[in-house]
């Protein structure tokens, strides 16, 4: 039994053509679940009255917007309760081929040691979309940014994005597929303790690939499954704010996922900072966000990394 997660969040339209399409491939026993993340646009009470007697489809309130790992966790745990076995954490601006779903069931089913599985994605202009992850270790977060990234003559960058395969033959590795799908075992979550809701938005791959790295397990990339991932409906163009998500997020991700110390983390920060000052001169929000990441990181060297309270 699949449970089929859809976060929602202004956009109705979408999520509901995104349900349409998944159920001409789910079995009759699969379920689908989709939470409204506290839209604030009556989001939920107009999918609450399209899908009220549909047996298939239950629509849930987060209650609050605690970003993309808490609205997920909500759909998770409801079809944990229901006895689904693989869970189906998808966009609702992703376009399904036919069977893409039932060859990620197949492909958990046959790779014991694969707790997480991904389609191979292509963007709206048929191109291949090459974003699945390795570990993300400091090093290359500092370089996966300006004005690192410039300087990235060792392919740093390249060894991350797994950009070296072309996912035409399946692929089993260690790290996370794209975010916008991905298959994974109930079981799995339950033994992580759910997605990390730490962060609000962004960094929530590499915080799950390290999550299955410490117990063990093992991602893979299923070429047999095929999806059209149309962008980022849900977060719009990059502002202040996401860039401020980014790396806050990252710092998160950096404190209580790897090995990183505190002097390591106040040069992150220096950098961040320094960057958002200068980028302030353009749009005055980032003076704002660079004062709020100095904070962060303040509160983040006073608290236990992850691994010491383990």
């Amino acid at each position: 039994m699949i449970g089929i997660v859809i976060l929602n969040y202004k956009h109705f339209d979408d999520t509901c053509w995104c349900v349409e399409q998944l159920l001409q491939q789910i079995s009759p026993y699969d379920m689908i679940y989709v939470v409204d993340n506290d839209s604030q646009d009556l989001s939920y009470e107009k999918l609450t009255e399209k899908y009220t007697g549909q047996v298939q489809i239950k629509v849930l309130q987060s209650g609050k917007n605690g970003g993309f790992s808490f609205g997920n966790n909500v759909g998770f745990k409801e079809a944990i309760k229901d006895g689904c076995e693989f869970l189906l954490c998808t966009n609702n601006d992703v376009k399904f081929y036919p069977n893409c779903i039932a060859e990620l069931e197949k492909a958990l089913i046959n790779n014991s040691e694969v707790a997480v599985v991904g389609p191979k994605i292509y963007t709206k202009d048929g191109d291949l979309q090459k974003c699945n992850k390795a570990e993300l270790t400091p090093f290359r977060f500092l370089m996966h940014h300006k004005p690192f990234v410039i300087m990235d003559i060792f392919g740093v960058n390249k060894r991350y994005s797994l950009l070296k395969y072309d996912f035409d033959k399946p692929l089993i590795f260690t790290g996370m597929v794209a975010g916008c799908c991905f298959m994974i075992r109930s079981c799995v979550l339950q033994e992580i303790g759910y997605l990390d809701e730490g962060t609000f938005l962004y960094h929530e791959e590499d915080i799950l690939a390290a999550q299955l790295k410490k117990c063990k397990w093992k991602t893979m990339v299923e070429p047999a499954a095929e999806i059209i991932h149309y962008g980022s409906g849900t977060i719009g163009n990059i502002s202040p704010f996401t860039r401020y998500c980014t790396f806050s997020s990252g710092l998160y991700y950096l404190w209580h996922y790897t090995s990183i110390g505190k002097c390591g983390m106040k040069f992150m920060s220096c950098w961040i900072v320094g960057m958002f000052r200068i980028m302030s001169l353009k749009n005055n929000d980032y003076k704002q966000y660079a004062g709020k990441i100095k904070d962060e990181v303040k509160q983040l060297l006073t608290s236990a990394k992850r691994s010491d309270n383990e």
